[in-house]
């Protein structure tokens, strides 16, 4: 899948009006990344750069739809200039229930389907001040990267099995 860019972000509320990004997390064929900084303009900045020279033709991610959208809306707080990636994403929901909003399976039940098993680390992002002192910290990462990596094994299966490209 060198071709594939997964992503994923958390922020500390569902509202991108109200609330902000704490992370955006990215995994490709070659490596895993986590954008994030106690200044989201800076995160945002970091992200839509290495966007700009994205050479992906895919960029999947569970419910990226409103991932996308949050990133976006944040974006345009800033006033800031981002890179239209519009017809390179596709849901893994949708790949998975053929854009049935009610077909059954979490995240974590496809994982645990296709035999994949990470150990679920308890970190709330609301609590702004512990997660920034965790940053540097090994939790931190394996944390905000745990969502991409479930999706990089479903998605791995999707193509072994040929039903993608």
């Amino acid at each position: 899948m060198k071709d594939t860019l997964v992503i994923d972000m958390w922020a500390d509320g569902v509202h991108p009006l109200r609330h902000r990004l704490i992370y955006i997390a990215m995994k490709t064929n070659e490596e895993e990344i986590v954008f994030s900084h106690k200044y989201e303009l800076s995160m945002l900045e970091n992200f839509w750069r290495y966007m700009a020279c994205c050479p992906y033709s895919k960029i999947i991610g569970n419910n990226i739809n409103a991932t996308m959208h949050f990133i976006l809306v944040r974006s345009m707080k800033w006033n800031m200039g981002v890179v239209d990636v519009s017809g390179k994403i596709r849901d893994l929901k949708d790949i998975l229930c053929f854009n049935d909003n009610y077909a059954m399976g979490s995240l974590e039940q496809y994982a645990a389907f296709v035999g994949y098993s990470q150990q679920k680390i308890s970190i709330h992002p609301w609590d702004r001040k512990r997660f920034w002192n965790l940053k540097k910290n090994i939790k931190f990462r394996d944390s905000a990267l745990s969502n991409v990596r479930i999706c990089w094994v479903v998605l791995e299966k999707l193509k072994k099995m040929g039903w993608i490209q």
